[in-house]
Order: C-alpha cells, then sequence, then structure tokens
C-alpha cells in the first residue's frame, strides 16, 4: 500500500505527516526550522531526521520550505530529501505552495504572517506577487502594521499618544523605556521582522481602542494588502468574475474581524470589483496541502 509523506518546513518548525491512499494518517512528526535561507544545512538534515524518526516506509516525498528560491535552492532541497527517504519519489517546493494546495477549492491565497504573498494556480500554472521580504516588501503583513505603528510612536517630533496598557507592552518586549533604546533593540535582534511582528496583537488592540496611531497603521496595512489582491488578480486573473480567495497566516489570527474589514476595503477601492470577491480564514494547515502534493505532484 503506497504512503504519502508531506513536510512544512518552515522557519520555526518542520512537520511531517505521513497518510494511506485514502487520505488516512498513519505518522506525524515535528522538529525545529528549516529555513533554507537562514537555517544551516547541517542542523537541517537534523531535524528532518528528528521529524522523521521511526517514520514508515513512503513512497511519495513533498517537502515544502520557507527560504526556497531559485532552482539551486529546490535542487540542494530535493537532494535533502531523498538522503532522509532513500528510494523515495522526492519534489520540492516553496513553503507557499503547501497553502496553494490546501486551500485547492479557492482561486487565489493571500498569506499574511510576518511575510505577505499572494498566490495562484490556474492551468497548472503557479504565479505569486508581492513578498520580497522586509527589506523591500512584505506590505500588508504582520511587520508591517507594527513597523507603521512604531514609526508613528518611536520617530516622530512630537510622539503621540499611546494608552498605559499598549505602553506597559512595550517596555515588556524591548526591556527597556527609552524609546532610542526600543529602535536599537530592533537592529540588535537576531530575525528583526520576526522580533517586531509578535507586537501586531497589541497594535490591534491599541487600534480598537481607538488611539490614531494605531487605527490609522490598521487601515494602512489593510489597504496595501488589498491593492496587492487586486493587483494579483488584474495581472494574473482578471478572466474572474468573482474571484474566491484563502486568507492564511498570523495576520488572520489576530481577530476575526480582520476578514470583514479587508472585505470592506477591497469594496472602497475598487467598487463592484472589490465587492464581488470573497474571502475566508483558511482552516486547513498547510502541511495537508504538503501531502496533497506528495499524491498529485505539480509541475
Amino acid at each position: 500500500m503506497p504512503l504519502y509523506l508531506g513536510l512544512d518546513c518552515g522557519g520555526s518548525s518542520t512537520r511531517a505527516l505521513i497518510t494511506d491512499e485514502h487520505s488516512n494518517p498513519v505518522f506525524e512528526g515535528k522538529s525545529g526550522s528549516a529555513n533554507l535561507a537562514s537555517t544551516p544545512i547541517e542542523v537541517i538534515r537534523d531535524h528532518l531526521r528528528e521529524a522523521l524518526r521511526d517514520a514508515p516506509p513512503v513512497s511519495h516525498v513533498a517537502g515544502c520550505f520557507a527560504g526556497l528560491l531559485t532552482h539551486a535552492d529546490r535542487h540542494r532541497a530535493t537532494m535533502l530529501l531523498e538522503e532522509q527517504v532513500p528510494g523515495a519519489n522526492c519534489r520540492a517546493y516553496p513553503d507557499y505552495y503547501a497553502t496553494l494546495a490546501a486551500a485547492h477549492d479557492s482561486d487565489f491565497i493571500a498569506i499574511s504572517g510576518t511575510g505577505t504573498l499572494i498566490a495562484s494556480r490556474s492551468q497548472g500554472v503557479v504565479t505569486k506577487s508581492s513578498g520580497g521580504g522586509p527589506l523591500i516588501g512584505d506590505e500588508g503583513s504582520t511587520f508591517d502594521l507594527v513597523r507603521r505603528a512604531l514609526r508613528r510612536l518611536l520617530l516622530a517630533p512630537n510622539q503621540p499618544h499611546c494608552s498605559p496598557m499598549f505602553w506597559e507592552s512595550l517596555v515588556e518586549h524591548f526591556g527597556t523605556e527609552s524609546r532610542p533604546e526600543m529602535v536599537a533593540a530592533i537592529y540588535r535582534a537576531p530575525s528583526p521582522a520576526g522580533f517586531v511582528a509578535r507586537l501586531a496583537p497589541d497594535v490591534f488592540l491599541e487600534a480598537n481602542r481607538g488611539e490614531p496611531f494605531a487605527a490609522i497603521s490598521l487601515r494602512e496595512t489593510l489597504i496595501t494588502l488589498a491593492q496587492a489582491i487586486l493587483l494579483h488578480l488584474e495581472q494574473v486573473l482578471p478572466h474572474l468574475e468573482a474571484p474566491h480567495g484563502a486568507l492564511a497566516g498570523g495576520f488572520w489570527e489576530i481577530d476575526e474581524s480582520l476578514v470583514g474589514r479587508l472585505s470592506e476595503v477591497l469594496t472602497d477601492l475598487a467598487g463592484p470589483r472589490g465587492s464581488s470577491l470573497r474571502l475566508h480564514k483558511m482552516e486547513t494547515p498547510p502541511l495537508y496541502g504538503a501531502v496533497r502534493l506528495a499524491r498529485e505532484p505539480w509541475s
């Protein structure tokens, strides 16, 4: 009986799931990070080995890796998989392929976590847009939301008012009451984008309290994400009259109202075209998309 292995290899964890031909789970495993762009190769090997400890032999493997950006990355990732699962048919994909495969009943996905990415698959071709990382992109992400708020709060000549609760969160997060030291702490962090993004729920709560610096930052973040979605649809899926989009990533875990708020912004920006979009928060984990890719490989 054939068994199918899906691997979701991200910047914080590696997750493994094996199912049989009827999609019944037969094995699950977990380990640490396996980001091809930031995790040392030997560490990735160790984490793959740990995630697959005591796993039964499988026939088909799909590994979806964060940091898989080039053909060379794909070759390196495929070799890593073949080392860990000898004899299996192994394929490596960028991590967002797992999310796209998990949302197979949607026309596009909008991943908004620490980073941002829009992707769709049409006639067998996968197209992505946005992204770019914290240096040149990631508008519409949790990182983007907090960055906008901190610019207003920490860098303006006359710093705006914030609530005592939010200030306490900042002091606890940065370990200082000095605004210049807060900025310095961002640059000293091993992963500045992730360090900043962890404050996203606090910024959202501050926006709900009515503090202008946070409310404006949230509105701008939703606008930039909506613009990225509309641009992708215009350039990649112009033929769809009522596109169905799946929203994934930590941004949507902050509060259930954010899906509706994005829909309102899309309508404000694009009128009937924006109001025709149907959005939902993804419930199926990307790991299940990775298993789907093991069963039904994409070119």
